[in-house]
């Protein structure tokens, strides 16, 4: 039996591992001066191992108790909501790609298409210790999330520090420099 302590530690040293081999500089493209970014192999290796056994255990569960419907109405609502937010990082890890420039930053995935998020039309700058991400949230409502687990975050943190007093936001979250390491 797995001792709660021990899943406790097992998930700290995972989150912990995802940290140190994130790349805290990222080189700029030489054309436009953005960077990009981007998730480590290793992040998006252990995302699809953990989808992959998400949906085995779904799928197992769903079977043991198909003739319990209250039993299968429980599993479906515990397992079905942590595989659905598997199924988000999987997409943000796979599909959403994310530049910054002294222009802003610049947002591409299949739901939403191109944004960018001028400086000058940042409204917010929020932090979720729930979901690991910093949220920049635009004039016009819509926001770019982004994860303390993607690479590059010095290099983003020099250009916040440059450009955010160019909008309405004027400063970044408390802590906001201690996940750019």
């Amino acid at each position: 039996m797995i001792e709660p302590g021990g899943t406790h530690a097992a998930t700290n040293a995972l989150l912990s591992w995802f940290m140190r081999s994130r790349v805290g500089i990222v080189p700029a493209d030489p054309v436009d001066g953005s960077i990009t970014m981007d998730f480590g192999r290793g992040y998006r290796a252990t995302l699809v191992l953990f989808l992959v056994l998400a949906t085995a255990a779904l799928i197992g569960f769903g079977i043991a108790v198909r003739h319990d419907p209250v039993a299968e109405s429980i599993i479906l609502g515990i397992f079905g909501l942590l595989w659905l937010a598997l199924v988000y990082s999987v997409y943000d890890a796979f599909l959403v790609h994310l530049k910054a420039s002294s222009r802003g930053i610049e947002s591409t995935s299949p739901l939403t298409g191109k944004r960018l998020l001028r400086w000058e039309s940042l409204q917010s700058t929020a932090y979720s210790s729930n979901a690991n991400w910093y949220t920049f949230r635009s004039n016009e409502g819509w926001a770019i999330r982004i994860s303390i687990y993607r690479n590059g975050l010095k290099s983003f943190s020099a250009l916040v520090s440059a450009n955010i007093t160019r909008g309405p936001a004027q400063s970044v979250p408390s802590g906001f420099y201690a996940h750019m390491g």
